[in-house]
């Protein structure tokens, strides 16, 4: 009798994980965006984009970069910058909180704020946070606070165009 009992709670134990995971993969699937959702959401056509080169938008309240890598596993590097207003806006503790606004913010080779407080006189006091173009913080870490690097949006590849993860 007591291998009547294990049988039946091993079968029972059986369907109950069948009836389980039948019940939760039409959830699990529903959590992936689909086709309509994702062609709401602002890409990039990186078709004609060679190794090494950068293209940018505009893209509600952001100013994205995406750079083509060499590397096969990830082949794109993709950062946003808070956009508005015709102002950058950096971080004061965290890109979360970016609230120190930048009108001369990108540069040739790397992006630092070169705003002055008025016509002629010293730079602003955040003009210390510096980035390279791949999103790196450079500068030096002043006022005993860590400086984030750029901030990097998901995002995924569907055929020739990079979808973005932002509003």
């Amino acid at each position: 009798m007591n291998n009547y009992r294990k049988g039946l709670v091993i079968c029972t134990s059986i369907l109950l994980s069948i009836g389980l995971l039948a019940t939760c993969t039409p959830f699990f699937l529903s959590l992936s965006p689909g086709e309509r959702n994702l062609s709401k959401l602002p890409s990039v056509d990186v078709r004609n984009l060679k190794e090494g080169e950068t293209t940018e938008i505009f893209s509600g309240w952001y100013h994205v970069y995406v750079t083509k890598l060499s590397d096969t596993n990830n082949p794109y590097l993709v950062y946003a910058i808070p956009y508005q207003r015709g102002k950058y806006n950096l971080p004061e503790f965290g890109w979360h909180r970016a609230v120190l606004p930048c009108f001369n913010f990108v540069q040739e080779t790397n992006f630092q704020c070169l705003d002055t407080y008025e016509k002629g006189s010293e730079l602003v006091w955040w003009s210390y946070m510096k980035w390279d173009k791949t999103g790196k913080f450079t500068g030096e870490q002043k006022y005993r606070k860590s400086v984030p690097d750029l901030y990097m949006p998901d995002f995924k590849v569907v055929g020739s165009n990079v979808i973005l993860f932002i509003n």
